[in-house]
């Protein structure tokens, strides 16, 4: 049996809910849904949380992975995990603390819409692909969710994405992170250069009269048409930043 506590962020909005005065957050962690490359890719299967739910042990539910912000507990029914079709949903009721409003604020006004878990594995089994290990995970003991946790390994768009940048050297999260900005120092408008001057690197080398379409050679071709959208909207913010 592994005992080695892991951690893996989810891409997904979290959704805010209010019940008789009562603010929750809520959560889901997807089935089926291949990680980015961490060295390998890694798939929940459906009966990954069965175990855990069942036995009905203690999961906390924290904010971005810090054991001082607790704002749920399975235990006394403030974090309800209710397993879906297509993933685990993860319910949080807000307590009445600082932490806890500065979290449902965050989350109202889109500053962090992801979130996380910590588990350790009980069984698993791997396939390769191309080269690639794929691990599946049949059963884990989950410990804990994370709410406001940046950074995503789940989520089909955003991970083929952040491969296809990375596979033509260009860094993602510098890329995020200053379009993200209200206004450039200069610093960052030498980083725009640079990021305009490599994704220039994947247009066409023909002349074309219409708005230039970027076609990178992406990892997989199921994410062509979202990596291809993703990209000509990063040239367009580019081109009036």
């Amino acid at each position: 049996m592994k005992k080695d506590i892991k951690q893996r962020n989810t891409y997904t909005n979290i959704e805010l809910r209010e019940d008789d005065g009562v603010r929750k957050l809520v959560g889901k962690i997807p089935y089926n849904s291949r990680s980015f490359d961490m060295g390998f890719l890694e798939v929940i299967t459906p009966t990954a949380f069965k175990k855990t739910i069942s036995d009905g042990a203690q999961v906390l539910a924290l904010i971005d992975h810090s054991s001082e912000k607790v704002i749920g507990n399975t235990r006394n029914g403030s974090l309800v995990l209710t397993d879906s079709a297509d993933g685990l949903i993860c319910e949080v009721m807000l307590p009445e603390t600082s932490y806890a409003k500065d979290a449902y604020e965050l989350v109202r006004s889109g500053y962090v819409t992801t979130m996380s878990f910590g588990f350790s594995v009980v069984k698993d089994h791997s396939i390769y692909e191309n080269g690639h290990e794929i691990r599946f995970l049949e059963e884990v003991k989950l410990r804990e969710v994370s709410f406001l946790v940046p950074f995503p390994a789940y989520g089909e768009t955003e991970s083929m994405t952040r491969s296809v940048l990375e596979y033509r050297n260009i860094d993602y999260d510098k890329l995020t992170d200053t379009l993200s900005k209200k206004e450039l120092t200069i610093d960052d408008t030498k980083v725009v250069s640079d990021i305009i001057t490599q994704l220039n690197s994947l247009l066409p080398k023909q002349e074309v009269k219409q708005e230039p379409v970027v076609t990178p050679a992406a990892p997989s071709t199921e994410a062509d048409t979202s990596v291809l959208d993703f990209l000509n909207s990063v040239m367009k913010e580019l081109k009036t930043a």
